[in-house]
């Protein structure tokens, strides 16, 4: 099965359904939080930074001073307050039209839902997923900073060009749904 590059010895068979889901859609990961949890979920901007990068940033082929935004969000639901995941966004802001890097710095729409807003062609390229300790995450994910998060990472590209690295951290699995 070759559904996503693994940086690491990583089984996709020791997921739940929900885990192999959420690391291997190309799909926004919010709709898909919002159809299985059966609650919106809403953006919760933790940081939102844009400054010249200090250095040449290879992921998103920028060199030093190319604007960079750094984007720290958690999505939970917008009724169980249950955080669902938490993401780290690189962002190659030059590249991007000014209305949609204003919405970015706003921070209150989750990234899939503007580039549906914005119509921005995308191409995400296969993710590489692996376990990792949560340590300082655990505080946005409520879960021990000794507890495993799937890392899911990968790259938007538009106009043939990466603008986005993406970054996203879920529990390995989350409370039972209640009836």
């Amino acid at each position: 099965m070759t559904i996503a590059l693994s940086t690491e010895d990583f089984s996709f068979h020791s997921l739940g359904l929900l885990q192999r889901i959420l690391v291997t859609t190309d799909g926004t990961v919010t709709e898909t939080l919002a159809a299985v949890f059966l609650e919106p979920i809403e953006l919760v901007k933790l940081a939102v930074t844009v400054a010249p990068s200090s250095e040449p940033f290879p992921a998103l082929e920028v060199e030093r001073g190319s604007s960079l935004m750094q984007r720290q969000i958690v999505l939970r639901g917008s009724r169980s307050r249950t955080p669902y995941a938490y993401a780290e966004v690189a962002i190659a802001a030059d590249r991007l039209p000014p209305r949609l890097r204003e919405d970015l710095l706003e921070g209150r729409i989750p990234l899939g839902q503007l580039w549906i807003s914005h119509r921005v062609e995308t191409f995400k390229e296969r993710p590489r997923v692996r376990r990792r300790l949560a340590g300082a995450l655990a505080q946005h994910l409520n879960v021990h900073p000794e507890a495993a998060l799937i890392e899911r990472a990968y790259r938007t590209f538009t106009g043939g060009h990466p603008v986005f690295l993406v970054t996203e951290f879920f529990p390995t699995a989350y409370p039972p749904l209640l009836p």
